[in-house]
C-alpha cells in the first residue's frame, strides 16, 4: 500500500504557524485592553474619592482648599477622558487582531479540509486496489481449482 503524501503539507504547517502567531497577537491585544481598563478603573476610583473629599471641604467651608481640589478634579476628569480615548484605540486594534485571527483560522481550515478530502480519496484508491487484488487472488484460485468456489 502506498503511503499517503499530502503535497500541501508545508503550506498547512505554514498556515498553522500563521494562526498561532495571530492567536498570540490577539492574546497580547486582549491583555493590553485589560490593562488599560484597569487604569481607567483606578482613575475613576480616584475621581470618586476626590469628589467625596471636595464635598467634605465644601461642607466645612474651606474655600481655598476647595478651589485647589476643584482644579485637581478637573485634571483627573481630563485623564479619564484621555484614558477612554486610549481604550477606544486599543479596542480598534483588538478588533483588527480578532479579524486577522479569524482569517488565519479560515485559511488553515481550508487546507485541512483539502487534506481530509485527499486522505479520503487515497483511502478509496487503496481500498479499490486491495479489492482488485483480492478479486484477482480469488479468480486465480478458482481457475486453478476444479471450478469450485472457496
Amino acid at each position: 500500500m502506498p503511503r499517503f503524501d499530502f503535497k500541501l503539507e508545508p503550506l498547512l504547517r505554514y498556515r498553522e504557524r500563521i494562526e498561532e502567531f495571530s492567536r498570540r497577537e490577539y492574546a497580547e491585544a486582549l491583555r493590553l485592553l485589560d490593562e488599560e481598563r484597569g487604569k481607567l478603573d483606578e482613575l475613576e476610583a480616584l475621581y470618586l474619592k476626590a469628589c467625596g473629599e471636595l464635598d467634605a471641604l465644601k461642607a466645612r467651608g474651606e474655600l481655598d482648599r476647595w478651589t485647589m481640589y476643584s482644579g485637581y478634579l478637573s485634571s483627573v476628569k481630563e485623564h479619564i477622558a484621555g484614558q477612554r480615548r486610549i481604550i477606544d484605540k486599543v479596542e480598534a486594534h483588538l478588533a483588527e487582531k480578532r479579524a486577522a485571527l479569524a482569517e488565519a483560522a479560515r485559511e488553515k481550515k481550508l487546507i485541512e479540509t483539502m487534506k481530509e478530502k485527499a486522505l479520503k480519496l487515497h483511502a478509496r484508491r487503496v481500498d479499490r486496489a486491495e479489492q482488485r487484488l483480492a478479486d484477482e487472488l480469488y479468480l486465480a484460485r478458482f481457475k486453478k481449482g476444479s471450478g469450485d468456489a472457496l
